[in-house]
């Protein structure tokens, strides 16, 4: 005798394979909502500087629609944001410019945050509550530091606040740390 076919079993294969066809097609839904994330995302490179923009992979079309939605307002610019989610839809390199973007602002942000730590630095520096433990903390980290100079600083800040003088040392004092962290 021959092989038994099981009928049940070949119309669940059938089906299978008839799903599974569905399954690659993605709804309309899904379709929308990646057109909205990239139209946002070339929303996100208007507010990029020009400089910023010529360090993207950009088409020289990309770009000048870039620049031009930067002088437009309310409907001129949300069709000129459209226009720009076509290109980047069309785009072969899309990925390598949002990842080149993520870098962009990501660097901007470790910027601001090492100048935010290098504030805080200065400020417990100069608090006097606090200024003691900041200067040990300061010496462990760094060996090489020019303590009679830093003090000499903290000093001279402490009299120009006294006399209501500018605040030479204040800047002086945070060139001095971020000599140390640079």
């Amino acid at each position: 005798m021959g092989k038994v076919i099981d009928l049940d079993e070949k119309e669940r294969l059938e089906r299978e394979e008839e799903n599974s066809h569905y399954k690659d097609i993605k709804s309309r839904t899904t379709i929308k909502k990646d057109v909205l994330e990239i139209t946002d995302f070339g929303k996100a490179l208007t507010d990029l500087n020009n400089d910023q923009l010529n360090k993207l992979p950009l088409t020289d079309n990309l770009r000048d629609s870039i620049k031009d939605a930067k002088n437009l307002q309310k409907i001129a610019l949300k069709r000129q944001l459209q226009f720009i989610g076509k290109l980047l839809r069309k785009a072969d390199n899309l990925e390598e410019i949002q990842k080149g973007y993520d870098i962009l602002v990501n660097k901007d942000k470790e910027s601001n945050l090492f100048m935010q730590r290098l504030e805080n630095i200065r400020n417990n520096l100069l608090d006097v509550d606090k200024s003691q433990d900041a200067l040990d903390k300061l010496i462990t980290e760094n060996p090489n530091l020019d303590i009679q100079k830093l003090r000499q600083l903290m000093r001279n800040h402490y009299k120009e606040v006294e006399k209501n003088k500018p605040r030479k040392s204040f800047k002086e004092i945070f060139k001095v740390i971020k000599d140390l962290y640079a």
